[in-house]
């Protein structure tokens, strides 16, 4: 599974954030002076020791080129692609893991689970975010599958075949037309 994620460039480190419950023991961005126009502006990492230390507007950080902190590292290729051409995001890879084992576990239940971010040699696993464009025909043809699948869901609703049609050539109309 991939998640795209937000790199930040602060002082000489690239730290790799994402939008999961910080939790204790977990790394932080914190910024008291963003603004839009500088959206890194007094942003420091620190370590979460206790769960209400976190701000409304921390974001936990899940790699990074900064080693004192003690986390995943950013690749080497990244950072030169970073220095070459900076972007504000990349593609994560993720994966599902096992938190229990038998016989407390029988395989059979999904909150044993865990996303974690997917590591090779310490590092996180990063590609870039490739910008797909689509032809009006792929659109309709994905937007007819959509509805397709919630059939069930917009009939319980109320929502009838007639009316999933209309939605969909009226959405056409005003989106790709």
């Amino acid at each position: 599974m991939k998640k795209i994620n937000n790199i930040y460039k602060i002082d000489s480190y690239l730290y790799c954030t994402d939008d999961s419950k910080i939790e204790k023991g977990d790394c932080a961005l914190y910024g008291e002076e963003i603004s839009e126009n500088n959206p890194t502006k007094g942003m420091h990492p620190y370590k979460v020791e206790y769960p209400d230390q976190c701000h409304w507007n921390d974001i936990k950080i899940i790699a990074t080129t900064n080693k004192s902190l003690g986390l995943p590292m950013v690749e080497q290729d990244l950072i030169k692609q970073y220095c070459e051409n900076p972007v504000e995001s990349v593609m994560v890879e993720y994966e599902n893991q096992k938190t229990c084992e038998p016989p407390h576990c029988l395989d059979l239940c999904d909150s044993c689970e865990r996303v974690t971010v997917k590591l090779k040699d310490n590092c996180i696993i990063i590609s870039p975010i490739e910008e797909k464009m689509y032809s009006k025909e792929e659109i309709i043809e994905q937007l007819s599958e959509c509805l397709l699948e919630y059939r069930d869901y917009a009939q319980k609703e109320g929502l009838t075949l007639k009316s999933m049609s209309k939605f969909k050539k009226e959405w056409i109309k005003e989106n790709l037309l």
